[in-house]
């Protein structure tokens, strides 16, 4: 009698554990799977680039000046954040100016960061003007050299977006930054 009841147990335990595989399965199957997140890189509605000119020219001031450009593809550009990085160690006294992309630039952030070495740059068009199109310098990034004959580097961040007349997210598509020899 005892091996009967443990028969009957075992079985009742498995099919106990069939039961809840089942449900498990079941609810897995069942839940909804959410679209993936798009994220600045992957717009598929963008082609503007953000770009650094080559290599910083001297100025008469013995500082150094590097042009961030713009290339608005076939929108009309509202507004740019720019997120660039430096080395601190390397660079001093940076400061970010409007270039001349926009006719009327309207400048909402202006932050460096010495320290991180980074700097938050937000320019746009006022507000009731009309977007701007085409391709020019949106910033001019002036800075003096600490330590010359050093490569060095300035890059946007992923954090760099760029809004447009009809998009509701970035359409920033490539960005590029610039390694150079500090003189």
């Amino acid at each position: 009698m005892q091996s009967n009841s443990k028969n009957k147990l075992i079985l009742i335990i498995l099919g106990g554990l069939l039961i809840i595989l089942f449900v498990i399965t079941f609810t897995l199957s069942s839940k909804k799977t959410t679209p993936p997140v798009t994220t600045q890189n992957q717009v598929t509605n963008g082609d503007v680039k953000l770009t650094l000119s080559s290599a910083p020219s001297q100025l008469p001031d013995g500082s150094y000046a590097l042009a961030a450009y713009l290339d608005a593809g076939k929108n009309l550009i509202t507004i740019a954040q720019l997120e660039l990085t430096f080395d601190p160690k390397v660079l001093s006294n940076v400061s970010i100016q409007p270039g001349p992309f926009f006719t009327n630039p309207n400048v909402l952030l202006k932050k460096v960061d010495e320290t991180k070495g980074t700097v938050s740059f937000i320019v746009g068009i006022k507000p009731g003007e009309h977007g701007q199109s085409g391709s020019g310098k949106i910033a001019i990034l002036t800075f003096h050299i600490k330590q010359p004959g050093v490569y060095t580097t300035i890059n946007f961040s992923d954090k760099s977006i760029v809004s447009a007349q009809g998009f509701s997210k970035s359409v920033l598509k490539f960005s590029q930054g610039v390694t150079f020899q500090t003189q």
